[in-house]
């Protein structure tokens, strides 16, 4: 079993951190990294409520997402582009603000993009796992 999933005694069938055993559309190893509990036996496990969101903010976007303390690895990262179809930038310290607000067992990312010349400006959260 993934070790970050064996903490939620996710049964081994379903242990991927790409799968999805309780259909709620989040990945398992995006919800462990968002701080959700991907175990359909456990109450609450729905994790809509963790999801990133992302707001215009004058000539930025604004993306911010929760990340759990036990997630060590991996590290999420905030890509963004103009098109849908990419190409798509990592947003780092050189193009982007990026802040984090310390919690008790998960910290508050939030990544400020500036528009620049672009009408429309889209970011994802990406997780690979080991």
């Amino acid at each position: 079993m993934a070790p970050c999933l064996a903490a939620f005694r996710v049964p081994a069938r379903c242990c991927g951190g790409g799968d999805n055993q309780i259909e709620d559309g989040i990945a398992n190893g995006l919800e462990f990294v968002l701080g959700g509990d991907p175990n359909p036996a456990h109450a609450g496990a729905n994790s809509s409520d963790i999801l990133p969101t992302a707001a215009g903010n004058g000539n930025s976007l604004v993306f911010s997402y929760p990340c759990s303390h036990a997630a060590a690895y991996p590290k999420p990262v905030v890509e963004f582009s103009a098109d849908l179809l990419g190409p798509w930038t990592p947003a780092t310290v050189g193009n982007a603000t990026i802040a984090v607000t310390v919690g008790a067992s998960s910290d508050t990312v939030t990544v400020t993009i500036p528009k620049g010349a672009a009408s429309r400006l889209f970011a994802r959260l990406k997780v690979v796992g080991p």
